[in-house]
């Protein structure tokens, strides 16, 4: 083998080589991103269950409430739950 086909096939496989590393690279960015993303959705969901315990709270206390109202203007006897 002559020494330019040489040359020749070891530049081809560099060349090979740095995109296979340049496609690795965008890759673990890609990758970077998807982990991002991940986490700010698990935090997102976090947030609303927080919420929505609150939320499930307040109805609670407030059914409670019309509930013992109901039952003063009823039975005129005041509720002892609230």
């Amino acid at each position: 083998m002559c020494v330019c086909v040489c040359v020749c096939v070891c530049l081809t496989h560099r060349r090979a080589a740095y995109a296979a590393e340049d496609a690795v690279t965008r890759l673990e960015k890609d990758k970077l991103k998807q982990d991002f993303r991940i986490d700010d959705l698990q935090n997102s969901l976090k947030s609303m269950q927080q919420q929505l315990q609150l939320y499930t709270a307040q109805v609670r206390v407030r059914l409670c409430v019309r509930v013992c109202a109901c039952v003063f203007l009823c039975t005129g006897i005041p509720c002892s739950v609230v």
